[in-house]
């Protein structure tokens, strides 16, 4: 009998190990669905020439953005990423800083805003996970030179986690990225907005990989996946289908936010329109025929949103500086976030123009002009053009899908162990002494004194793999014209050419360091 048990475990553990052999193989190389689709592996030539370009010309962000308009503006989010951009591209059209507001936990950090216009525009402490909390944000009363002005408002606040996908988890990204979005919402119809766009994401279309897949398929399940627009319409996948929660409560959220298109109402421009106006607290309801209707829609950016020395991507792998991969020949689209904020103010035209049923109520995709890079070809820039340099480790990426497993067991330990802190959940107690957890270690983790770790650490976790996936982005639709229900979105530069003029600005910010240093030290 014992001889049987140890042969089958045997066979059991070549067959693990083959699969594991095979895998890594399958990971170590470009998938052959996307080497059509992709741009050609790029040499350090056409890097160091591209980057000279755009170092010399620039971009031609402007000619990109649509005509001013006479409205006020609530940035929810002013302070992230694409909310702070928004701001400036507003500013940058002739809109007054009295007639932007940002809202956010915390003020931006961006020196932009620490002089000139931008240092102008009000900012109001405000938190999306409470109702309260963003009604009296909005009631804020405004100048009068704009109070009368129709209302716009950006919803640009995330919580981005994607390597979390355990549902028991998922209240960390919702209560976020879905209970705020709803908050943020009422606060908006509350005010009498008559635009309403919601920054969305890839993930919301992008599904979980299947890494332990028969041996009869040539590669894992959802391994490559072609992402546009049209999960939309269809019903919404179960929870364990997206890539991750942040992927799940993207969706939500945007599916919050299009269902709350109002077609019904008056025009936010039409004269009789009611609405809240800021200064005005007698009608926030906004009841009676003559109420402003709020058009509604979404951006999903696709697929790394990048441009920001303070950016969560890019910014960051120049600052480590050295960086382990596991997706080097993996294909992707990425946006600049000029490029993004672009297409925040196109759907808020279109919203405004005479085809805004055909664009209202729904999401668009958009990236940047150009086929999509393998991520080898983003380490290859950053090492190429960035003044203070970089290093890429590859170790076998399979290792680093099993790391991630135990990384995802360790902290979901954690969690049930939390659970048993405040319960007699005897049953678990003994499941965490069966599977070997010593008796003073859970000692420590019911006093709090483990746990999870810190980044970077916890970020490598199935998740974020499969958030990482070769993903092909089609967003032909935000490319229509507005009569055909699109934007006219034409994005203003390659993702060459915008990881280049990012590493420009990098290696200029680095130089005046080195400069204010050198002063100092005289």
């Amino acid at each position: 009998m014992f001889g049987i048990t140890a042969t089958l475990l045997l066979l059991l553990a070549a067959v693990f190990t083959l699969h594991i052999v095979r895998l890594n193989y399958v990971m170590s190389r470009t998938p052959r669905a996307a080497r059509a689709h992709a741009l050609e592996p790029l040499t350090a030539e056409r890097i160091r020439e591209t980057y000279e370009r755009v170092r010399g010309k620039g971009i031609d962000w402007r000619g990109k953005l649509p005509r001013r308009k006479e409205r006020r503006y609530i940035i929810v989010g002013g302070s992230g990423l694409v909310g702070g951009q928004l701001a400036l591209d507003l500013l940058q059209m002739g809109v007054p800083p009295a007639a932007i507001r940002l809202m956010d936990i915390r003020r931006s950090a961006r020196a932009e805003f620490s002089s000139g216009p931008a240092s102008e525009v009000r900012f109001v402490d405000a938190d999306v996970t409470s109702e309260g909390g963003m009604f009296r944000a909005f009631d804020e009363p405004w100048d009068e030179a704009v109070a009368r002005l129709p209302l716009t408002v950006f919803h640009t606040v995330a919580l981005i986690r994607p390597f979390e996908r355990s549902e028991a988890l998922y209240e960390r990204c919702s209560r976020v990225n879905v209970a705020g979005t709803a908050n943020v919402l009422a606060a908006a119809r509350r005010a009498g907005a008559g635009v309403f766009v919601y920054t969305s994401s890839c993930h919301a279309a992008v599904r979980s990989t299947g890494w332990f897949f028969p041996p009869w398929l040539r590669e894992p399940r959802n391994f490559v996946q072609f992402v546009g627009d049209g999960d939309f319409w269809e019903p919404m996948p179960r929870p364990r289908d997206f890539a991750s929660n942040y992927a799940r409560s993207k969706a939500e959220g945007e599916r919050l936010v299009c269902g709350a298109d109002d077609d019904d109402g008056m025009d936010d421009g039409e004269p009789g329109a009611t609405r809240e106006g800021g200064n005005n607290k007698n009608n926030n309801n906004n009841k009676g025929n003559n109420r402003v209707r709020m058009r509604t829609a979404a951006i999903r950016p696709g697929n790394g949103v990048y441009g920001h020395k303070d950016d969560t991507i890019v910014g960051r792998i120049m600052k480590l500086r050295r960086v382990p991969t596991y997706s080097g020949p993996w294909v992707h689209n990425w946006v600049n976030v000029r490029n993004v904020t672009q297409a925040h103010l196109l759907l808020e035209d279109a919203l405004l123009g005479p085809h805004a049923d055909r664009v209202a109520g729904r999401p668009f995709m958009v990236s940047d002009a150009g086929p999509p890079l393998r991520f080898q070809d983003v380490y290859d820039v950053l090492a190429t053009t960035s003044a203070t340099g970089m290093r890429v480790d590859h170790p076998p990426p399979v290792l680093m899908l099993l790391a991630a497993y135990a990384v995802e067991a360790y902290c979901l330990l954690l969690l049930a162990t939390a659970s048993a802190r405040t319960s007699t959940m005897t049953p678990l107690k003994r499941l965490l002494r069966l599977l070997g957890v010593p008796p003073a270690l859970l000692a420590k983790m019911r006093v709090g004194v483990v746990r999870e770790p810190g980044e970077p650490l916890v970020l490598f976790q199935p998740a974020l793999f499969s958030s990482s996936v070769t993903s092909i982005i089609d967003d032909s639709a935000a490319r229509r014209a507005p009569q055909e229900g699109g934007l006219g979105y034409r994005p203003a530069c390659t993702t060459v050419e915008g990881m280049c003029l990012q590493v420009v600005h990098w290696n200029e910010w680095i130089e005046r360091r080195r400069l204010e240093g050198a002063a100092a030290a005289e």
